[in-house]
């Protein structure tokens, strides 16, 4: 059965999770809810906690857009001051794919410091010019 674009991003963020947590050292608690007919629509595809903070990772594909629904829980969570990611590569090509990887563990990076650029390792993730 073939991934879906959307589903190789969710494999890609799953990935840079273990990486991140694997090259840190760094324990990185996250799950991804399941929506069996209860709970809230709109939630993001990852919640997760790294170094007392919670983050939330919403994957789309390539060309796709936040639903409104999403929208709304993203000013919500932003407000709350929670730390939201929209996992978007430019294209569903293997390139863009991995630079979206790399995008991911600078999110966790700047979760897990507070601050961007905090952290030694975001030197070697960042994404090539």
């Amino acid at each position: 059965m073939a991934m879906t674009p959307e589903g190789k991003v969710k494999k890609v963020i799953k990935e840079s999770i273990a990486e991140y947590a694997k090259m840190l050292g760094e324990e990185v608690w996250y799950d991804m809810p399941v929506k069996c007919g209860m709970g809230s629509s709109g939630i993001p595809d990852f919640i997760g906690c790294v170094n007392g903070d919670v983050f939330f990772i919403e994957a789309k594909a390539a060309g796709k857009e936040l639903t409104p629904l999403q929208e709304q829980h993203r000013a919500r969570i932003k407000k709350a001051k929670g730390w939201y990611f929209v996992a978007r590569p430019k294209s569903q090509s293997k390139e863009d794919l991995a630079v979206l990887g790399r995008s991911v563990a600078l999110f966790l990076l700047q979760v897990y410091d507070g601050k961007f650029g905090g952290h030694e390792a975001t030197k070697r993730l960042r994404p090539p010019c």
